[in-house]
């Protein structure tokens, strides 16, 4: 069995966090509500009720907009870190044709993200709100189809994806899923595994 990605790629951490409306519903709670009270309410304080509210939501629905990270590509990120990866894709790259099934062990990846919000009252930027976001990918039994220097397919295994965010050093929430690979998994075309001057055709003289 064969499932495509090329598509999947796109869904970032809603597998974590469940929709867009779930996760802002997170957001909402206390660690932003405090942030939001603590740093906001000066300025915002003359406004109506319902105005602070829409506030909230829209700082709410930036800050989701923000965690839209594919784990797909924090673990490529991490496989171009790796010499035995890059090694099989520069063999793929020089031996046109030819492709390479190289099986991963017990491996982790971590990436860590630290992106901002600004919140802005008549033009003026009153507060700054800072994220932290790290993501863990623990990878069991992969294996992986390398073919001109790009990652193709990979194929059985499983993966742990463990998705932290902190709001102003205080964590909001975690959450770990498990992704099975019953079978082949294609990418597409593939996703470059080498700097991308590896991949320019040499021009002819």
């Amino acid at each position: 069995m064969t499932t495509d990605m090329s598509n999947h790629t796109g869904t970032g951490l809603a597998t974590l966090f469940g929709s867009g409306n779930d996760l802002t519903a997170v957001l909402a709670g206390a660690g932003l509500t405090r942030w939001i009270d603590q740093n906001v309410g000066g300025p915002l304080g003359g406004l109506s009720a319902d105005t602070r509210a829409a506030t909230a939501r829209e700082i709410s629905a930036t800050v989701a907009s923000l965690l839209n990270v594919n784990p797909v590509d924090v673990l490529v990120g991490g496989w171009r870190q790796y010499k035995q990866v890059t090694d099989a894709a520069r063999g793929t790259l020089a031996a046109a044709g030819s492709t390479e099934l190289l099986p991963l062990a017990t491996h982790q990846i971590t990436e860590s993200l630290n992106p901002s919000v600004s919140v802005l009252v008549d033009g003026y930027r009153v507060a700054t709100l800072t994220l932290s976001i790290s993501i863990v990918c623990e990878v069991q039994g992969l294996l992986a189809k390398i073919s001109a220097g790009r990652l193709v397919s990979v194929e059985s295994g499983r993966c742990y994806v463990t998705a932290s965010l902190a709001i102003a050093d205080a964590e909001v929430t975690s959450r770990t899923t498990r992704f099975d690979l019953p079978g082949a998994v294609a990418l597409g075309h593939g996703l470059r595994l080498l700097p991308s001057d590896a991949y320019a055709v040499p021009q002819q003289r």
